[in-house]
């Protein structure tokens, strides 16, 4: 098992860690990453942030620092783990998805190919011209989160009108955030952390007061019984394979070349990860995608997975 993941809910007034590291080659990158980065973004910024309020003035202003944090933090991560190879002769790398929450506001970002998917409710009316629920503030716009303030390039459902039950959130392997009762990190399985961001709000008339959306039948009609609700399913990462032209152009200018089979340099698909010393000085890079968003009130959970967690 080369993946690790970490979940770090928030602490006073520190923000929420949580993160899945897929390593490759070994499992030493993804290891030390685990215990390196988060400190590397709060010490490049972040750490300031974590007291401010999401919305109104200045939001984006909020945003933009958070990401210029997240962006330094994993160069400054990257920095130390690629000395730390030189030292031990340490040949492997890791991709990685990482989460952070700051009171409403979540920050995502990614190296490589482990995606996050945000899980969101429709808003009513959706499908037609009818206007996003009411005090949401979070309509969107081609599967896109529109209250996305720093969007990750290309952002898009994963995949499409994908139907995930709400009886399904609590058959995932491990589930931190608002509704977790754990202070402590704590590892997960099968390389998927899901967070959850609210707890479900009553699907229907019927659903109101009862936990977990079961319906209420009235007396007499034995146990309630669990109600499916539609979520969609959006995209907040982007993959990062050598293949893609814009990657590809990077590591051309680089000095390196890809490969027939889309590999760099002939041996590795991705073209961003952690660690991977070999591959840095030929255009590999660490710099991650970041969105920078407000968790609505129709938003239910986000699921981080390495690849082979999304199959």
């Amino acid at each position: 098992m080369e993946d690790v993941a970490v979940i770090k809910p928030a602490d006073g007034d520190g923000p929420g860690f949580y993160a899945v590291f897929d390593g490759h080659g070994g499992v030493n990158v993804a290891r030390l990453a685990s215990t390196l980065l988060h400190e590397a973004v709060l010490a490049a910024g972040l750490a300031r942030l974590s007291g401010e309020a999401g919305l109104g003035p200045g939001a984006m202003d909020r945003a933009r620092a958070a990401r210029a944090a997240v962006i330094e933090g994993y160069r400054a991560a990257d920095a130390a783990i690629l000395a730390r190879c030189g030292e031990e002769g340490w040949r492997d790398g890791a991709a990685a998805v990482t989460l952070w929450t700051l009171g409403g506001t979540v920050v995502v970002a990614n190296v490589g190919d482990a995606r996050a998917v945000l899980a969101r409710r429709p808003s009513k009316g959706e499908g037609s011209t009818a206007a996003a629920e009411a005090g949401d503030g979070s309509a969107d716009t081609n599967g896109v989160p529109t209250d996305v303030l720093v969007e990750a390039p290309d952002a898009s459902p994963a995949p499409a009108d994908t139907d995930v039950g709400a009886a399904d959130a609590s058959a995932a392997p491990a589930v931190a955030g608002t509704a977790a009762d754990t202070d402590e990190e704590e590892p997960a399985r099968a390389g998927a952390t899901p967070l959850a961001l609210h707890h479900a709000a009553p699907h229907d008339a019927h659903d109101r007061g009862m936990p977990g959306g079961q319906r209420d039948a009235g007396p007499g009609s034995g146990p309630p019984t669990p109600t499916r609700t539609t979520l969609r399913a959006l995209m907040l990462t982007r993959e990062h394979r050598a293949v893609l032209p814009a990657e590809r152009a990077r590591i051309e200018r680089a000095g390196g070349w890809v490969g027939p089979d889309g590999r760099l340099l002939g041996r590795i698909e991705l073209s961003r990860s952690l660690g991977d010393a070999a591959f840095k000085r030929r255009g590999m890079s660490a710099a991650p995608d970041v969105a920078v968003f407000e968790a609505g009130g129709r938003d239910v959970f986000l699921l981080l997975g390495c690849d082979g967690f999304w199959g």
